[in-house]
């Protein structure tokens, strides 16, 4: 059997990681402040329907010895530019999924609200917390350039038709593009559907 990877997700199922390192932490002590901080986020992100930690280490049981056993079976890294260089560090990373239907930007603002106020809280000594990943940055990024990318093209319109077509014709013709423009958007807007 598989599974099929949902491109849109982390991990196949996370809209936000929250890294969170230290310096001076084992695995384990790491990954038991991860919990404990995934807590903390649970009760102060009410968009979010999941919110774990994403254990690296596993017990089972040995095979050769039938005793319990710990293994660590993945690791998670997390990076942050610090002035020209970029500070590297070994991090657990805290899986974040918001409600179908939820604002990505919205809810990462309010993820990132959260992760402020876990780190300003003085409670977690010694460790860092930030948003490691999600979708945010980039959709404003590809809503700005396509916000751009209109006002570029509509103006060339409006020039070529003001040149070629005449002054009054071209105004009229100008004016007809924003008419349009504006209640195809304005209609978007009521709808509830926003760039």
């Amino acid at each position: 059997t598989f599974q099929a990877i949902d491109a849109t997700r982390f991990n196949n199922k996370y809209d936000v990681l929250v890294a969170v390192s230290s310096q001076d932490q084992t695995v384990g002590e790491r990954n038991q402040n991860a919990r404990a901080i995934a807590d903390k986020l649970r009760d102060t992100i009410p968009e979010a329907i999941t919110v774990e930690a994403v254990e690296q280490i596993k017990t089972g049981t040995n095979p050769v010895t039938g005793q319990p056993a710990e293994e660590q079976v993945s690791f998670d890294w997390f990076g942050e530019r610090k002035d020209s260089s970029i500070e590297v560090i070994e991090s657990t990373v805290i899986g974040i999924t918001a409600r179908d239907g939820e604002d990505v930007i919205a809810f990462e603002d309010s993820v990132n609200a959260a992760v402020a106020e876990v780190n300003s809280s003085g409670e977690f000594s010694g460790i860092t917390v930030a948003n490691a990943a999600g979708f945010a940055p980039t959709i404003k990024q590809q809503v700005g350039s396509l916000q751009t990318n209109l006002f570029e093209g509509l103006l060339i319109v409006i020039l070529v038709s003001l040149v070629f077509i005449g002054v009054r014709a071209g105004a009229l013709a100008a004016l007809g593009m924003l008419v349009t423009l504006t209640a195809t958007i304005g209609i978007l807007f009521a709808s509830g559907i926003t760039l």
